[in-house]
């Protein structure tokens, strides 16, 4: 009479098919053998039977980032299906498996409350020391200093009688968006005339040039000083002509180093100078001299 009641007991026991799977790219998740032996350690047998008439599948998924979702599904021998969703807010697989381990265990058998017997999980591998040898600053050369000439043409008017030509010639160092340069000017003669006379006026000057540089556009100051001289036939005079005043410069570069700058200047004449003869004024230096021109300035590659 054992044997008999001992087959009744095994037959009446609750058994079902496991159908597990989760969805590619998830990690860290258990796989089927280890909640088909979660399920069987929390009931006390093995409840999974290949020719079951219950069927169990259990399906893990991505839910809303970083969640993970896990359907079960149990399909019993009627007919009749019973669902449960499972999710781990968190993204942890582990504790999401044990969910779903614990409500497959009570899909099959209510009154089971028995904690199931999981192995702990093998230890994590030691982790490698990482050794980061940073690389030395990188210190940015010093900015270059590029030298640079210039000679070109120019006309004024206000530092002697009338309009004059004349010519400029100089040179200076650029770095990065500040030139200083120096400069001389040669104005051609001009003559006053009258009745009875000839006065020829001639002025050379020497100038620095400090500028600020912005793209092809230049804001400088002037400041200038040289020999003003005047003859008239009787007797040649020199004075000193000083000005300080402001250019404004554009450049263009129609080959390569070579510049074709117009500009244009105006200088407060400090030392006016007036003409003479016989204790009648022949003219009177402008208290504002203006004078523009285009000059051709050369600047190797830095």
């Amino acid at each position: 009479m054992v044997a008999p009641l001992l087959f009744i007991v095994l037959t009446a026991a609750p058994s079902a098919r496991l159908e597990y799977s989760v969805a590619p790219g998830i990690d860290g998740c258990p796989d089927e053998r280890w909640v088909h032996a979660s399920v069987g350690a929390r009931l006390g047998r093995d409840p999974f039977v290949d020719e079951a008439p219950t069927r169990v599948v259990v399906n893990i998924s991505r839910g809303a980032p970083p969640a993970l979702v896990a359907l079960v599904e149990v399909t019993r021998p009627d007919g009749r299906v019973g669902k449960r969703t499972l999710d781990s807010p968190t993204g942890d697989c582990l504790e999401l498996a044990s969910a779903v381990e614990l409500a497959v265990s009570l899909a099959l058998d209510p009154a089971s409350k028995r904690p199931p017997v999981v192995e702990a999980p093998p230890a994590p591998p030691p982790v490698k020391e990482v050794v980061v040898v940073q690389a030395p600053p990188v210190v940015a050369p010093p900015p270059a200093i590029t030298p640079f000439g210039r000679v070109g043409a120019l006309m004024t008017a206000g530092g002697l009688p009338g309009f004059s030509g004349g010519l400029l010639i100089g040179g200076g160092v650029l770095l990065r968006h500040f030139s200083i340069g120096l400069e001389g000017r040669a104005h051609l003669p001009t003559r006053v005339l009258t009745s009875d006379s000839t006065t020829t006026t001639f002025l050379a000057l020497a100038s620095l040039v400090p500028c600020l540089e912005l793209g092809r556009f230049s804001g400088c100051l002037v400041g200038s000083v040289g020999p003003f001289q005047f003859d008239d036939g009787a007797q040649r005079q020199t004075s000193v002509m000083a000005q300080g005043g402001a250019r404004v410069q554009v450049g263009f570069e129609p080959l390569q180093q070579l510049r074709l700058v117009p500009w244009l200047e105006g200088g407060v004449v400090v030392t006016r100078t007036t003409l003479l003869r016989n204790g009648v004024p022949l003219w009177v230096t402008w208290p504002v001299a203006v004078s523009g021109g285009l000059f051709v300035e050369w600047r190797p590659s830095s």
